[in-house]
């Protein structure tokens, strides 16, 4: 066999080589104490083999009868390491290796081909008419793949590298070198290559005859393909009988790191009649470490994954945003045994910074840069990257010409509600200051480049405003739309109401929209920061990922078989279809799964499975972004390539240029009701106005009928509320509709001209004026703001009241008011020594407004935020260091972006950096004291503090989980949990997971226990069934105190 010739010309070399060693002089060298006991060799070993062969057979009349067809192909890719050891001297007494056993490699073979005959059959038979004779045709197609075989040879190799021979040099000049035997298909013993390898695959004959059309298919038996393994093998063979070296190489060593290194190719191309096949060998001795792979992560490191040598890097980055770099290492060197590591970056050619600093990532194998801040990279500017990665004195591996790009900004204003339900009136804690957290993580947005606006309260207690009515929410929507005018224009509003909305039905709204720009989100939702980032994403046409909700297949599929209603057809039922998107265990959403390298720069690092916060149903610190929404946000926020117009800013008084508009508001019933709301504010702009059709229209008319402009609207019945809902009555709002001179009313008609309400346009505008505060006062707490109005038309009149810290932006007060006086706290509103108040007042159409003489505030402090980590976190100093995250702001001049004005400090070690975000690995072993202190521009300073334990023992990572004692258990009815404090009920139902046996979630109620300090679990069905469960206590369970409890814990049971 052929194989077998291999070995015997392997041999004979060998000896040959033996031999001849006899005549080479001896050296010094070979004494040298240099000589090595081990040499380790790192090879890869490709071949391929394409055949294609094809004939026919002809009768005497030259009539083909018969075509053949073969298309074969066969791939073959081998890689490992051998370590060979020093057994002697060779004949001519140089130093002899041979490999050691139980040497590991990978191996992949893939291909396949296919086989295709054709016959004409003449057949005969005998009829009434005599004997008839017709042609008829059959065809056979055979296809299989190549599959490695289901039992290996017991007596191959395990290696291609018999022997290697050192041979020294005969002077000082020349340089060492060396001699390496090689055997490439070392792994079959016996047999051919072509009976080695095994197939799979079909046969599938079609025919005719006198009886008609006839099929068959089956399968193929093993080893039924074609030739191509043993033609790939024959590339070796001619080599091995065409090269004067046959089975060797050889090449010169240099001597470094006290080891002999060298490295070499071995390529061989084997033509034959009808095909081809080449196989390449390389190798390299005592190969220097480098790095596998470099990947810059702003919140994702892949896009797409199948494995660790097959995946999608993630190749969107945003200029201005936190970015690590994560370098991957090859299987042979361990992350956890680096201590000298560095990466250089350079930006447009030029070299920026070196990272020195590290976090070891044992699970993956590799090494993640931290910044210590995102200045000491040049903030990331927008250009083309370069970053150089070194591993100890390992080689250096480049990535090059990666983009980060210049992305649009983002305004976002966050406006705390004091709500009226039913007559019970509720504030918005504070969690909704940090609202815009999460989403300044995940979003394709520079840091500096997000606006999340504190607002001050909005008073929504009247009860006109009562929000489980449909007008009292509308009237909320409205009011907070009002607020676009003053300093917009913001992307989002988004209004904090304290608690969920008790619906008529039994069932509780989560939060609602009735469109752009504003919408309304609960504030104690343990996922409001991911409710923020959802409904942003909304605006970007970025559908749902959970059941029953609005999809936008087109962008971001939920998981697989759910079932929603069409994005842009409410009325359409749509089915997830894309294999590929799997749902999240125990809620509702995309899987993320870590394999993609979720990242969190914010300081928890790599993340685990994790769902997109387009789902619903996890906890917060489970959600995250899938690829398909980061891609599209990076293409729906790419930066203008001109300059934005702001049509959002309006004016009462017209200047040159200017349209007067009217924003016509109200309600449409399905059977065609019109109920009209007042005030429909006018006003005037210089953005041209949009003419829209749609299923009713209003005009604006003059005294004799004629209309002089109009404009129309389409409204929804359909509520992306939280549930969604199907409305009787449908809102309109923010019609834009002309205000020409003349207009004597505004008239609503449906699509048959019926007419369905009319506005009437009074003569007179009213008058106002602010009565208090007065000119030159300092308003410092609670204060009465007053203002007298008249209307010569005797119309109703309402107002809006705003404040200004420096009579340039403005912010809303108040909102459809009928009282002519407005009791304000200024201690809760920005300070500055140029307030005033504006009144506007309506009259239904008409507006009138007044502002104060400048009176002074007080400035305040900023307010600072520690975001990560949490207090009394623990940390190893094995880790390589802690990233501190956090934030403040000023409710003078907003975020604080500045980084010499955002200190962070220890008890213990001193200044540890400044900025947003920080990475030191400055924390001795120890309790450190953590203190956050921000100063605004006035040079008023506030500071946070959180006290975190650094420890040299191990500690157990986010999203890992402390196993405890297995326990068993008889009563079916229920599970209780003990916390070490008090706990925030809220938190439990989504951070408390059962797993049956299968690995099932298992349906359950949480409730608070009555002491406070415990979580009972109901079992939905009423009973645990008997089996065995294991119950997950993730990290996410907050004391009601706002701190995170000892979490992080699973346990296996027994239900007897």
């Amino acid at each position: 066999m052929k194989n077998r010739l291999q070995s015997i010309l392997a041999l004979m070399l060998t000896v040959a080589l033996l031999f001849s060693g006899l005549c080479l002089p001896q050296t010094a060298w070979a004494a040298d104490d240099k000589t090595p006991e081990e040499l380790e060799i790192t090879w890869r070993i490709k071949a391929n083999a394409d055949h294609a062969w094809s004939s026919e057979s002809a009768r005497e009349n030259g009539k083909v009868y018969a075509r053949y067809n073969l298309n074969d192909s066969f791939m073959l890719d081998l890689a490992g390491t051998t370590v060979l050891s020093r057994t002697g001297i060779s004949w001519g007494g140089n130093p002899y290796f041979q490999p050691i056993t139980e040497n590991e490699y990978s191996r992949s073979c893939a291909g396949g081909g296919t086989y295709t005959t054709w016959y004409l059959s003449e057949l005969q038979r005998w009829t009434e008419k005599g004997s008839e004779k017709k042609d008829f045709e059959s065809t056979t197609v055979e296809n299989w793949q190549y599959r490695w075989p289901g039992k290996e040879h017991e007596g191959a190799d395990d290696n291609p590298i018999p022997w290697l021979e050192i041979i020294p040099p005969e002077s000082d000049n020349e340089p060492i070198r060396y001699r390496i035997c090689l055997e490439p298909f070392f792994f079959i013993d016996y047999d051919t290559a072509d009976e080695y390898f095994e197939t799979t695959g079909t046969i599938h004959s079609n025919w005719t005859d006198w009886e008609g059309s006839h099929s068959e298919t089956g399968e193929l038996g093993n080893h039924a393909g074609g030739i191509t393994p043993s033609l790939a093998n024959q590339a070796w063979y001619d080599r091995v009988e065409t090269n004067l070296d046959g089975s060797c190489a050889k090449g010169e060593l240099t001597y470094s790191g006290g080891k002999y290194r060298g490295q070499g190719t071995v390529q061989h191309t084997f033509y034959d009649e009808d095909g081809k096949s080449s196989i390449e060998i390389t190798y390299e001795i005592n190969r220097k470490p480098s790095a596998k792979a470099i990947q810059p992560i702003q919140v994702l490191g892949r896009y797409e994954y199948n494995n660790d040598n097959d995946y999608v890097p993630a190749t969107d980055f945003v200029a201005g945003k936190d970015t690590v770099i994560q370098v991957i290492l090859p299987d042979d060197i361990k992350a956890e045994d680096q201590s000298n590591a560095r990466v250089e970056i350079y930006h447009e050619g030029n070299k920026i910074a070196t990272l020195s600093k590290f976090k070891k990532d044992k699970e993956n194998n590799s090494l993640i840069f931290i910044p210590s801040s995102r200045s000491s990279c040049g903030n990331w500017k927008a250009g083309r990257y370069k970053f150089v990665a070194t591993i100890g004195e390992s080689e250096e591996l480049t990535l090059d010409d990666v983009l980060f790009q210049e992305q649009r900004k983002l305004k976002v204003l966050a406006v705390p509600v004091k709500a009226n339900y039913a007559g019970t009136i509720e504030t918005a804690d504070s969690q909704w200051k940090n609202g815009g957290a999460f989403m300044r993580r995940v979003y394709p947005i520079a840091y500096n480049n997000i606006t999340y606006k504190q607002g001050s309260l909005f008073d929504a207690s009247d009860a006109s405003y009562d929000i489980t009515t449909d007008a009292g929410r509308l009237k909320l929507w409205q009011a907070l739309n009002e607020l676009q005018k003053n300093g917009g224009p913001y992307d989002l509003i988004v209004g904090f109401i304290e608690k969920g909305i008790l619906l008529s039905n039994g069932s509780i709204l989560q939060g609602y929209t009735y469109g752009e720009p504003s919408n309304i989100v609960v504030n104690s939702d343990q996922d409001m920061q991911a409710t923020v980032a959802h409904e942003i994403a909304h605006i970007y046409k970025v559908g749902d990922e959970y059941q029953g909700e609005s999809y936008n297949l087109g962008i971001n599929s939920p998981p697989l078989g759910y079932q929603g209603s069409d994005w842009h057809d409410p009325n359409k039922t749509v089915t997830a279809s894309d294999p590929k998107v799997q749902p999240f265990p125990g809620a509702e959403g995309a899987l993320i799964s870590k394999k993609l390298h979720p990242y969190d720069t914010g300081g928890r690092g790599l993340l685990e499975d994790s769902i997109c916060f387009m789902g619903s149903g996890a906890s917060q610190s489970k959600n995250w972004i899938t690829p398909s929404v980061w891609k599209h946000l990076f293409k729906a926020l790419a930066a203008p390539t001109t300059a934005a117009s702001d049509s959002s800013i309006r004016v009462l008084q017209s200047t040159e240029g200017e349209t007067r508009v009217i924003e016509a508001s109200g309600w449409v019933s399905r059977s065609g009701v019109v109920e009209l709301s007042q005030p429909w504010h006018s006003y005037y702009t210089t953005q041209p106005l949009v003419n829209q059709t749609g299923t009713y229209t209003i005009q604006a008319v003059d005294t004799q009928g004629t209309v002089l402009a109009s404009n129309g609207f389409t409204p929804s019945f359909f509520v992306r509320s939280n549930p969604p809902r199907q409305l009787e009555r449908a809102p309109f709002a923010q019609v834009l509709v002309p205000f020409p001179a003349g207009t004597d009313k505004f008239v609503v008609l449906d699509q048959d001209n019926t007419l369905l309400a009319e506005l009437p346009v009074t003569a007179n505008k009213p008058t106002v004026a602010i009565t208090a505060p007065a000119a030159g006062q300092n308003l410092t707490g609670t204060s009465t703001i007053t203002w007298t109005a008249e209307d010569d038309d005797k119309d109703n009149l309402s107002y809006e009241v705003e404040y200004s810290p420096d009579g340039s932006n403005w912010e809303l007060l108040a909102y459809d008011i009928r009282d002519t006086q407005w009791v304000q706290d200024f201690s809760q509103l920005p300070g500055g020594n140029q307030a005033q108040i504006r009144v506007t007042a309506h009259d239904g159409i008409n507006s009138t407004a007044a502002v104060s003489g400048i009176f002074s505030v007080a400035l305040k402090a900023p307010e600072v935020f520690i975001e990560a980590p949490v207090s009394e976190a623990s940390y190893s100093t094995a880790e390589g260091g802690v990233v501190l995250q956090g934030s403040a702001y000023d409710p003078q001049e907003g975020q604080i972006y500045d980084d010499n004005r955002l200190v962070w400090t220890s008890d213990q070690a001193g200044e540890l950096g400044r900025g947003p975000s920080v990475f030191t690995n400055l924390l001795s072993e120890g309790k450190h004291l953590i203190t956050l202190t921000a100063t605004n521009i006035a040079g008023l300073s506030s500071q946070v503090s959180i006290s975190l334990n650094i420890t040299s023992s191990a500690v157990v990572n986010p999203g890992t989980y402390t196993e405890l004692i297995e326990k068993t258990f008889t009563d079916a009815s229920q599970r209780k949990v003990l916390f070490n404090k008090p706990v925030n009920a809220a938190t439990l139902q989504n951070n408390i997971r059962i797993m049956d046996s299968a690995n099932n979630m298992v349906p359950i109620r949480i409730e608070a226990g009555d002491d406070g300090v415990s979580a009972l679990i109901y079992p939905s069905t009423g009973a645990f069934s008997p089996g065995n469960y294991t119950i997950y206590i993730e990290q996410g369970i907050m004391s009601a105190d706002g701190q995170p409890l000892n979490a992080g814990y699973k346990m296996n049971f027994k239900m007897k």
